[in-house]
C-alpha cells in the first residue's frame, strides 16, 4: 500500500446508529433504518470496493462496529461513556489509531479479526 500508488487500497466502515428503547416500542421504520445504515451500508461498501481492491493488488477492509455489537443490553443502558473504565469516551485519535494497524502492510497476515478498542468496556 505505497503512497501514490493509485487504486483502493483500504476501506474503513464506520456508519452506524443505535435507537434505545425497548423492542416492543421501536417501530418497524425505525427498525429498518438502524439494519440499513448498521448492515446495509457495510455490505454495499464492501461489495463495490472488493472488485477494486483486487484491481489495486489487495487491501484492507476495517468494519467498525460499538461494543453494543459485543455486548447485549435490553435499553442500551451502560453504554454510555460514564461506564468506561478508562475514564470517558474515547477521542478519535484513539479510534484512527486503532485503524492504522490493520490497514498497514504489519498486518498482512491478519483477517478476519477482532480488535476491541472500547476503553475497557467489556473488562
Amino acid at each position: 500500500m505505497l503512497p501514490g500508488s493509485g487504486g483502493l487500497h483500504i476501506l474503513v466502515n464506520n456508519a452506524g446508529i443505535a435507537i434505545g428503547g425497548s423492542l416492543l416500542e421501536m417501530s418497524l421504520e425505525d427498525w429498518r433504518r438502524q439494519q440499513a445504515i448498521n448492515l446495509d451500508g457495510v455490505f454495499l461498501g464492501m461489495k463495490r470496493s472488493i472488485p477494486l481492491m483486487r484491481d489495486s493488488g489487495g487491501g484492507s477492509i476495517i468494519n467498525i462496529l460499538s461494543v453494543g455489537g459485543l455486548k447485549g443490553s435490553a435499553n442500551l443502558d451502560g453504554m454510555a461513556a460514564t461506564g468506561v473504565p478508562m475514564g470517558g469516551a474515547g477521542q478519535p485519535q484513539d479510534i484512527a489509531n486503532g485503524v492504522l494497524f490493520p490497514a498497514s502492510d504489519d498486518s498482512s497476515y491478519m483477517t478476519g479479526c477482532e480488535l476491541v478498542n472500547h476503553g475497557g468496556i467489556m473488562a
